[in-house]
């Protein structure tokens, strides 16, 4: 009685075990462009819609990490921060979704 016991607890941790080690996966889209004729960019707010609430995703703190996210990665590859005369204008639109996977 007492080894059925045991066996049982342990097939029960041993398929318990690999449910512990489930983690977020994140996936990146990055593409390749060339900058060569762009030498100063600055950010435009996108149009936002006519809602009046702001959750976690849309507050200035995420839009100011993004928009520093995206002004490394420009400045990685040569480009330079210009409010005045921008070459180019950068849009960040940020979407959030929950996925799940087993």
């Amino acid at each position: 009685m007492n080894t059925i016991h045991r066996i049982l607890i342990g097939v029960a941790v041993a398929a318990l075990l690999p449910t512990t080690a489930v983690g977020q996966n994140i996936t990146y889209d990055i593409g390749r462009a060339d900058f060569h004729g762009l030498k100063t960019f600055a950010f435009k707010d996108s149009p936002t819609d006519d809602s009046t609430t702001t959750t976690a995703y849309d507050s200035p703190l995420v839009r100011d990490r993004t928009h520093a996210a995206i002004a490394a990665q420009l400045e990685a590859r040569g480009l330079r921060l210009n409010n005045d005369h921008p070459d180019t204008y950068v849009t960040a639109r940020r979407t959030f979704k929950t996925e799940y996977s087993v």
